[in-house]
């Protein structure tokens, strides 16, 4: 009988066991497969924990039926997503993130890729000026790519980088899922679920996730009031995590909110500003709000009123103003402008007239979750000339006036806000020349609201 050699053992067992690793090694996800699945699932749990919000922050119950009708109508189980859903999204977000090819050599420097060096590039609001000397290291009119043909659109390098900074910029994906749910016989609905980004600060970025829900029932009777129509709802919530070209996280869900977009009653007329329920993708377009919260440019104009001695001295003034944004944000807005005022003051038979004009400073941020409620402060410089009369003693001044100022300002739609400013600190001197001759000087500061600096309203249109 012939006996198996050892080494022949050996070598079957090598064999064996290097074809079940080798099996092992073939089925196992690739780094990354697996760094989109890791961020599939951190923004499945994001959304689902936002889901799990209870209390409404916007809303009073003022009719028939309530607004917990209106969600409670819905199983949360419904709107719960599932990892599978969100494969789309996170393809799109490392697509998107992804460094273009250019003529240009580059170099990724200290970091892991391109795409790090251009995420990092795009640090404390840079403009394109800035990522462009960050990402490349030379100046926008150094970049001297060749003309070349991409997508059939003639482009060079540099066209090439706006592009790419803008896409960075604006970097958002909406993924939604139209179909229709029967809640029961007579109601369905249509979730539509959202993510975009709010801040980027390599490595880590802020984000804005939401799930607005929309229902629609058949009314069983047209008198039952207390039962819900149609009506709208939204989860809201701000998610941090990494963001680097070979890792995008996603932690728990802050700042969660829970709010009744709209709501109609069975038996009540519904107002013809609700969004059509026929069209629920329209529908969500008209709830998303005011999408430039922080525009280019504003134009605006107003009025104050100051008062002084026990209200018997009285100010008015009418003003206008122009302001354009430095930076690019939707949650804050650097401004400079420039603004020009008529001032009238009267106390028994004094009265002063003057002339102002000057540049200003504007710092715009939210004062809000929502962000169209925004804290105001500023800085401007005036040029002042007028004249006083005093029981017809006339007498010409001109001056300098130097002020801090604070205020509001709340966008009420996509193309207009009204706001409140009020002074801090005034500093003023001007020179005075009475009619009976001679020349003189004044200086002085004055803290907040006075007769010579009053509270004041301004409405502005943006564009």
């Amino acid at each position: 009988m012939k006996t198996i050699s050892p080494l022949i053992i050996v070598f079957v067992a090598m064999c064996i066991f290097g074809n079940i690793s080798y099996l092992n090694a073939q089925t196992l996800p690739n780094d990354d497969l697996t760094k989109k699945y890791d961020a599939q699932k951190n923004l499945t749990s994001a959304f689902n924990a936002m889901l799990k919000t209870e209390t409404l922050h916007n809303w009073k119950d003022n009719k028939p039926c309530k607004a917990n009708d209106l969600i409670n109508s819905i199983n949360k189980s419904n709107l719960e997503l599932n990892i599978n859903e969100l494969n789309s999204v996170t393809e799109y977000l490392f697509s998107k993130i992804q460094a273009i090819a250019i003529n240009e050599t580059l170099d990724k420097g200290t970091f892991e890729s391109l795409t790090d060096k251009a995420l990092h590039a795009l640090n404390n609001d840079a403009s394109f000026e800035a990522f462009v000397k960050a990402y490349t290291g030379k100046d926008v009119n150094d970049i001297k790519g060749n003309t070349e043909f991409r997508g059939e659109i003639l482009s060079k390098d540099i066209d090439v980088l706006r592009e790419y900074y803008q896409a960075l910029k604006g970097l958002t994906t909406n993924y939604k899922f139209n179909n229709e749910y029967n809640i029961n016989d007579k109601c369905k609905y249509n979730a539509t679920n959202t993510i975009s980004i709010k801040t980027i600060n390599y490595p880590n970025a802020t984000w804005n996730i939401k799930t607005t829900v929309i229902v629609d029932c058949v009314c069983s009777n047209d008198d039952a009031a207390t039962e819900v129509k149609n009506g709208s709802y939204e989860y809201a919530a701000t998610v941090s995590g990494i963001l680097t070209g070979s890792k995008i996280t996603f932690t728990k869900p802050k700042n969660t909110t829970l709010s009744v977009l709209s709501l109609n009653c069975c038996g009540e007329k519904e107002d013809d500003e609700e969004p059509p329920y026929s069209d629920p993708l329209a529908a969500v377009d008209d709830i998303e709000g005011i999408n430039d919260l922080m525009p280019d440019q504003t134009i605006g104009f107003g009025a104050g009123v100051g008062f002084g001695q026990d209200f018997e001295e009285t100010t008015f003034c009418l003003f206008g103003e122009y302001l354009y944004q430095l930076n690019s944000s939707e949650e804050k807005g650097w401004y400079i402008g420039a603004e020009a005022s008529y001032q009238h003051t009267s106390f028994g038979d004094f009265s002063s007239s003057v002339i102002k004009g000057g540049p200003k400073l504007q710092y715009n941020f939210a004062a809000t979750p929502s962000q169209e409620t925004q804290f105001v402060v500023g800085i401007m410089a005036n040029y002042a000339t007028g004249s006083n009369d005093n029981n017809g003693f006339k007498d010409d001044f001109s001056g300098l006036i130097g002020c801090a100022y604070g205020g509001i300002n709340i966008r009420i739609c996509e193309d207009w806000s009204v706001g409140g400013q009020f002074p801090i600190f005034i500093y003023e001197s001007f020179t005075f020349k009475p009619e009976s001759g001679g020349e003189f000087e004044v200086d002085g500061t004055s803290l907040f609201i006075n007769k010579d600096n009053p509270f004041r309203i301004v409405i502005r249109h943006t564009f």
